[in-house]
């Protein structure tokens, strides 16, 4: 197969501006306007623990315990660290929140869109995403983020798993530099990661591709075993994905990229957990994990 896509020409800036909105705008329309707090750990005795809780002041919520190391990273910071980024890329900052109660943060650059994949002709819209927590889970991070427009799937990219990272410590907030190199590297791997979805939409699906995907996803085989072995919480689990594939697939075509999309669809829409607990996974819990599994798997079929 050959593949002849010039991606600039489909490559369009499609920034929201936000000039004229102040940090503390944007940290309220973000609901990311709160300080958090290391505070010091006292024994029983009242003497000191030598470790402190790490406390989002507003609602004493406790996020988790740290040594004299650990350097708090506030939201305000995060903003303007990400501000500056997106100043000097030309770049705005177009969506953020949170999950955990706060435990971890986001904010995200909007870096253009794409048109026309596959027959159903999706527009996707391209972020670059900052991820920061409170809670110790994750340092500084920044991965690449889509939105499908026709069915609202986001995709937190790791086509690197998410490797650009800076560690929660006093050197970290005189990294911009380095912060807008990885940025800039983000960028350039976000090119393999949308010319690698035009050649999903050419691929046509078979059998096999559904069963590898129903694998990667409940860990089924549908090869070797029989619905009557499964229970019935996978027989569900089983019913809700080939829902989301079969969906994807009449609305997509009967390509790779209408597999693709029917397992982001199943991971943003149908996993077990509550749509505040999904968004939480597919940022950086199992959905995450699947939708890159399954990425790479057929990324090997077009690369």
């Amino acid at each position: 197969m050959e593949y002849k896509m010039n991606l600039t020409d489909i490559l369009s800036s499609n920034g929201i501006s936000t000039i004229g909105e102040t940090s503390q705008d944007l940290l309220s329309k973000f609901k990311l306007n709160w300080q958090v707090e290391k505070q010091p750990l006292i024994l029983p005795n009242g003497t000191d623990s030598g470790f402190f809780g790490i406390v989002r002041t507003d609602t004493n919520k406790t996020f988790a315990t740290s040594k004299e190391g650990y350097q708090v990273f506030q939201n305000s910071e995060l903003l303007e660290l990400v501000n500056e980024a997106a100043n000097n890329l030309g770049l705005s900052i177009t969506k953020g929140g949170s999950f955990k109660e706060g435990g971890l943060v986001y904010l995200q650059l909007q870096t253009g869109s794409i048109n026309d994949i596959g027959e159903n002709h999706d527009k996707i819209n391209k972020y670059v995403s900052a991820m920061n927590s409170h809670d110790g889970s994750l340092s500084l991070k920044w991965g690449l983020t889509n939105i499908t427009i026709s069915c609202q799937n986001s995709f937190w990219s790791a086509v690197k798993e998410m490797k650009n990272s800076v560690r929660h410590t006093a050197s970290m907030r005189v990294k911009i530099d380095e912060i807008m190199n990885q940025i800039q590297k983000v960028q350039k791997e976000e090119k393999t990661l949308f010319e690698t979805f035009f050649k999903f939409a050419e691929v046509p699906v078979n059998q096999n591709h559904i069963k590898k995907a129903v694998n990667i996803v409940l860990n089924i085989d549908l090869e070797g075993g029989k619905k009557s072995d499964l229970t019935p919480y996978q027989l569900n689990r089983l019913s809700d994905l080939s829902y989301s594939i079969k969906k994807e697939l009449e609305q997509k075509g009967n390509t790779i990229w209408g597999l693709f999309s029917g397992v982001t669809n199943y991971t943003t829409h149908k996993m077990p957990g509550g749509d505040v607990n999904r968004k939480q996974s597919k940022a950086i819990g199992n959905g995450f994990k699947i939708d890159n599994a399954v990425y790479s798997e057929f990324a090997k079929l077009v690369l």
